[in-house]
């Protein structure tokens, strides 16, 4: 449920809700990769998700399932078939990456766990500078950023291709945020305690 802007989110394929794991709350997103099942979650097209040359912040709570290997699509807001000015958020083994245009713009150290434990992830524009952060501390190095982002759908968990196999996440996320005109994150910062206001 979008609590905010009231868009519509649709989960396809095997993305449910369950309890087996959650950072607040009763329960939380599960990704499952399960034989030749795939998962994620869509947004509806609108045109009001393009960041622009602004600020913006894309975070959340992530909690990854040691059995899948390769890459795995936190966030993608690419169209099908199409790298250009689109933020994506990669987990390969115990890497995070940012990619736009077709290419790693940030690249994390390994500072993702595999071992079962929540982590809070943000990537965050402020003032032409993109930074990541794992655990609210960044990770990788600072990318200048003057792109003009022009995304129309965002889709957690796996890529935005149909029936994708290859990319899907293998685990929950958990409060999870797009905020539009604002860069949160400009340096070091404590992780959320508690869930997101509902304003």
């Amino acid at each position: 449920t979008d609590q905010i802007a009231g868009t519509t989110w649709s989960p396809v394929a095997q993305a449910q809700l369950d309890t087996a794991q959650a950072k607040f709350g009763a329960s939380s997103a599960l990704f499952p990769v399960a034989g030749s099942n795939y998962s994620r979650i869509d947004s509806n097209t609108n045109a009001a998700f393009a960041f622009g040359t602004g600020d913006w912040t894309i975070e959340g709570w992530l909690y990854l399932n040691s059995s899948k290997s390769g890459f795995r699509t936190v966030f993608d807001s690419r169209p099908v078939g199409v790298n250009g000015a689109y933020p994506t958020i990669l987990v390969n083994s115990t890497t995070i990456v940012y990619l736009t245009a077709g290419a790693a713009k940030i690249t994390s150290g390994g500072v993702i766990s595999l071992s079962g434990a929540w982590q809070h992830f943000a990537v965050s524009r402020v003032a032409g500078s993109t930074r990541m952060f794992v655990g609210g501390v960044q990770a990788g190095s600072t990318y200048t950023d003057s792109a003009n982002y022009v995304n129309q759908r965002f889709c957690w968990g796996n890529t935005s291709a149909a029936n994708s196999f290859d990319n899907m996440l293998g685990g929950w996320l958990d409060e999870c945020r797009i905020t539009k005109g604002i860069g949160r994150y400009s340096a070091n910062f404590t992780p959320p305690i508690a869930p997101f206001p509902n304003s």
